[in-house]
């Protein structure tokens, strides 16, 4: 990989961010219920949450895209990042000599049972 597109990750991070909110949104009123049926007071109380989940959307964003162009930087410095599955590595790897030289084992023979 020698380069992330700072608009691809901006918005890909605003829709996962966005996503977020609403996973908040959804599952915060049922835990309330629950809280309130419980005789305790919600914590953080509705109105506060569902702003502060959505205040969270841009410092995510911005951080996301931050991120891509720092990446962006490192990638030019050092000539990209290059990703060798371990599957790909094994295929390639030649075997060792020493597997190669031993003889097969024989197998086993089950010892006869005696009187």
């Amino acid at each position: 990989m020698t380069a992330a597109a700072p608009v691809s990750v901006l918005t890909v991070s605003f829709l996962v961010s966005l996503g977020l909110v609403v996973c908040t949104a959804v599952t915060l009123p049922p835990v309330w219920i629950l809280l309130a049926l419980l005789g305790r007071d919600p914590w953080p109380p509705p109105g506060w949450a569902l702003a502060l989940a959505a205040c969270t959307v841009a410092p995510i964003t911005a951080f996301a895209t931050l991120c891509s162009f720092l990446c962006n930087l490192s990638c030019r410095c050092v000539g990209g990042v290059e990703l060798t599955l371990a599957e790909d590595a094994r295929a390639t790897a030649a075997p060792d000599a020493d597997e190669q030289a031993l003889p097969p084992e024989p197998a086993e023979q089950a010892a006869p049972s005696g009187p």
